[in-house]
């Protein structure tokens, strides 16, 4: 059975975010300010075995409907097995009758399994046709017969009627599914299973276990959905190799591995699937249909996965094999919708439209059931893709949608698209028909969809009272199906209408509920590649950007509110958190609001804000009213500066870099300098956005001194991620490891061997140098001994992408995550946790202007409550004097943040190191104590 995977949830399970963005990579492309709709997959549905007596062979086909063999002239057996060559044909109304007939020999000898068995088949093929009401009704029959306590004498085999009702219970779990209940559909899999496995069948249980999946992934339990899938991998090549069974399980997993940003092992296990699709390595015997759709699918499967990592030609290459290989009309459709895509993506328009025609005249053979009412909805949704990529100047003279949607009946809808298919209407006609279906289904969740692409459609066209009707609508179903995933788009939509029409207030509470339900539910926040980080800064950064401008709207009496500044302070705190669980692309941070004070009664922290038009700035000082203060310049002015200014740091001959330190400094610092003074500040904290991450603040100049001149200067990246704990006393103990040699195809750094020398004589602890220097021993002598700093003197890179995050052992590259476990390690075996880290010779990825995101990511996935790094690469030589002095004075009883501007003013007081280059690439991140 074929059943499309949608959007269910409610607070901190319904995993929004990994479905929106994640699940939807497989056919939806980026539709502005709307989500997207997910894929159809394949839903397993195994059934009972017929009685023993009867039986020569037994076979369960994808959609689990029962094949039995026999050698007997029972009519019940053989209406059964016609019933089923019917079904394999996907002549539904045949099986239908061919069932009936079995059922009613089954009635008239007594026979219970028969009964129950024939009833669950029927519900399957009545689940096909959209016939929900007689499904539901068969389905229940089958289930209250072998429930029964006196179910009676003609069920003498004790494991077949546990088969029988496991069946039973797995079809009623796919209705269930269907219909939009996946919580129930998934109790009544547990069960299923359960008895699968009390009568030890592992093939029934695994394919139970396989929609048990679907069901976590509607959910958006992926890495638990993954966790399962990887434990059958191994069990179902042990006992079905080559099977359909074990095509399913590694398809799933690929899907699932491709979702939560594991490419290449995605692909390794997709093409091991599509290996299995050569004969004669298939062990699957008639009376299976050919492997053309299994083939297909894993072909699909591989194209989404060469799309994600940004081979379009590949993936275009998998589509059209996919469609050689004469797939069903289902996943036919679906294909065409992933080159739409495609096409939209690569901004061909031809292609484009041809796929979008290619979709419709498919989608017009599918049956009315509920994967249809996605696929209308999915396609209206890829036409809106279409429309506002290829037509962003669409004309929006307001005419009333009711008039334009026209709210046709299905005859108008079938014979007046060829003269408009590819037009706004025509989304409208798709989304009303999904609607329509999906009230005769009672699917909440579907309707809710289509009636909220209904008012972004309306909303387009600039027909406010349209678009707030159908959003206000929408945001009722997805209230009374506490779907948070759905709530926040809503929200957000409701929002931009509101504030079309003048009410910025309004907009403003519409805003702040969407941002409400991004934070309850950011344990979802997964995206996948690269793909999945434009997503995010097209689909979820607007929203806090945008509420950010709302805000800070100046009022009447030319200022401010101070509630507002608290507002938007509390909402780029936010947002900081939310942007690195999207480079994790897991929810990972534990956030807290730590106000400034409760840190450092002399700090004052200083948020720049780049909105579109304006860089504005809020200044938060220990017990007075945040600051707020702005200036003009357009996002991309500001970005083409930073990019130049950063430029010019890093090579020793230029000097422009004096000028663009001052203005930099006037944009982000000089309205506070008088009240930073007055208050006798120390310590700034930098909570920096997008592409002001890559200027290390120290260099602002205010015309006479550096900043660093004048302050301590920490970057945070937000202070509910600031570590507040009590520090360890001023007696640092450090584990120093390093590479001097050349490995993993780095050069040699000839001065660590000194820089580690200088270390270990100045404070306590123990060296790692070269070969010592491995993934286990640093791992051993952290869970063996405490110390409260770790010093690595390696080769390292920070990048926009964690797999591109690294540190060279002698023994591998360390990615973020597995350095983040050694570090880990011991504090897992009881260990106080590192208050410092300190990455020497690592350096942010050249031309990648997120990079510095990495840096973040590294100083707070490490655990550590400081880290200190560099910006860039910087002389070996030098780094070995900077960090001699950094630790003599860190062992006097210095701050770390007084350590370091110390360190810093003694480079930049020799001539020859005076330009930023070789003083100001050093930052520290997190608690400056």
């Amino acid at each position: 059975m074929v059943v499309f995977t949608a959007m269910t949830g409610k607070r901190w399970s319904s995993r929004f975010f990994l479905i929106w963005f994640c699940i939807g990579l497989i056919w939806a492309g980026w539709l502005g300010p709307i989500g997207s709709i997910q894929s159809t997959q394949a839903m397993i549905d195994p059934t009972a075995e017929v009685p023993a007596a009867a039986i020569v062979s037994q076979e369960t086909g994808h959609d689990g409907v029962v094949n039995a063999n026999t050698d007997t002239d029972w009519d019940g057996v053989a209406y059964e097995q016609q019933g089923r060559l019917a079904y394999d044909q996907d002549d539904f109304s045949v099986a239908i009758e061919r069932w009936q007939q079995a059922l009613g020999q089954y009635v008239l000898s007594q026979e219970i399994l028969g009964q129950a068995r024939v009833l669950s088949n029927l519900s399957l093929a009545y689940q096909k046709l959209g016939n929900w009401g007689q499904a539901q009704g068969c389905i229940d029959q089958s289930v209250a017969l072998l429930s029964t306590p006196d179910r009676g004498v003609a069920i003498a085999d004790e494991r077949a009627w546990q088969r029988g009702l496991a069946q039973a219970l797995n079809t009623q779990a796919s209705l269930l599914f269907d219909r939009g209940q996946t919580q129930a559909a998934l109790v009544s899999w547990e069960q299923a299973i359960a008895l699968y496995q009390a009568i030890a069948d592992p093939l029934y249980a695994i394919q139970a276990q396989l929609n048990w999946v679907q069901g976590m992934q509607e959910l958006g339990y992926h890495r638990r959905a993954l966790g399962l899938l990887e434990q059958l991998h191994p069990e179902v090549e042990a006992i079905a190799p080559g099977s359909r069974l074990q095509l399913a399980v590694l398809r799933q997993q690929g899907d699932v591995l491709r979702l939560v940003g594991e490419v290449e092992r995605s692909q390794q296990v997709l093409l091991e699937a599509l290996a299995l699709t050569q004969p004669p390595t298939v062990s699957d015997r008639p009376p299976f249909q050919p492997l053309a759709t299994e083939q297909a699918a894993i072909l699909l499967s591989l194209g989404q996965t060469e799309r994600i990592q940004g081979n379009a030609e590949g993936a275009m290459k998998y589509y059209q094999q996919a469609l050689a290989a004469n797939p069903n009309p289902v996943l036919h459709l679906h294909i065409e919708l992933a080159k739409l895509q495609l096409h939209i993506n690569l901004q061909q328009w031809q292609g484009a439209e041809t796929a979008w025609l290619h979709a419709w005249t498919d989608i017009k053979q599918l049956p009315p059931n509920r994967n249809t009412i996605y696929d209308y909805i999915n396609l209206g949704r890829q036409l809106m893709v279409l429309l506002d990529r290829r037509e962003p100047l669409l004309d929006r003279a307001g005419v009333s949608m009711d008039r334009q949607e026209g709210w046709a009946e299905q005859s108008d809808i079938d014979h007046g698209w060829p003269n408009h298919r590819v037009r706004w209407d025509t989304g409208v006609h798709l989304l009303r028909r999904g609607m329509e279906l999906a009230q005769k289904l009672g699917d909440q969740r579907a309707e809710a969809y289509a009636v909220g692409y209904l008012g972004y459609i309306a909303e387009r066209r600039q027909d406010w009272e349209l678009a707030e009707s159908r959003t206000h609508q929408a945001l009722a179903l997805a209230q009374s199906l506490q779907a948070e995933e759905m709530m926040y788009q809503w929200q957000w939509q409701l929002g931009r209408i509101l504030l079309g029409q003048g009410d910025r207030q309004g907009a403003i509470v519409a805003y702040s509920e969407a941002v409400r339900y991004l934070r309850d539910l950011r344990t979802d926040l997964l995206t996948t590649g690269t793909e999945g980080q434009f997503r995010f800064q097209e689909g979820v950064e607007p929203i806090y950007r945008d509420l950010v401008e709302l805000l800070l709207t100046v009022g009447d009496n030319g200022a401010v509110p101070q509630a507002n500044l608290v507002q938007a302070r509390d909402v780029m705190e936010a947002f900081q958190v939310a942007e690195l669980d999207d480079f994790f692309q897991d929810a990972c941070l534990q956030s807290e609001w730590v106000h400034i004070e409760a840190l450092d009664p002399e700090s004052a922290v200083i948020y720049p804000i780049i909105l579109g038009d304006r860089l504005d700035i809020i200044v938060s000082l220990p017990q007075y009213p945040l600051q707020y203060f702005s200036t003009p310049i357009a996002k991309a002015d500001l970005t083409d500066f930073i990019n130049d200014f950063r430029n010019n740091l890093v090579i020793r001959s230029r000097f422009d870099f004096r000028a663009q330190a001052r203005q930099l400094y006037d944009w982000l610092l000089r309205p506070a300098a008088n009240l930073l003074s007055q208050h006798r500040i120390k310590t700034l904290v930098f909570v920096l956005d997008g592409p002001l991450r890559q200027i290390p603040m120290a260099v602002l100049n205010d015309g006479d001194r550096y900043l660093i001149e004048q302050y301590q200067v920490v970057v945070a990246p937000g202070l509910t991620l600031v570590n507040s704990q009590p520090l360890y006393p001023r007696s640092p103990r450090a584990l120093v490891a390093g590479l001097s040699q050349a490995r993993h195809g780095f050069s040699p750094l000839a001065y660590v061997d000194e820089e580690l020398q200088q270390i270990s004589d100045t404070i306590s602890g123990r060296v790692l140098l070269n070969e010592q220097f491995t993934s286990k021993a640093l791992q051993q002598k952290l869970v063996s001994q405490p110390f409260s700093v770790v010093h690595i003197a390696s080769h390292g890179q920070f990048s926009s992408d964690p797999k591109e995050t690294f540190i060279i052992a002698w023994d591998k590259h360390l990615d973020i995550d597995e350095f983040r476990d050694i570090l880990q390690a011991g504090q897992r075996s009881g260990q106080a946790p590192i208050d410092l880290l300190v990455l020497s010779a690592c350096e942010t990825a050249a031309g990648d202007p997120m990079a510095p995101l990495g840096l973040a990511g590294m100083a707070v996935k490490a655990g550590a409550q400081s880290t200190l790094a560099t910006q860039w690469s910087v002389n070996d030589q030098v780094t070995t004097q900077f960090m001699k002095q950094f630790y003599h004075y860190l062992a006097t009883g210095m701050t770390k943040a007084e350590s370091l501007r110390q360190s810093q003013l003694w480079l930049l007081h020799f001539e020859r190191f005076s330009h930023p280059l070789y003083w100001a690439p050093y930052v520290l991140i997190g608690n400056w104590n």
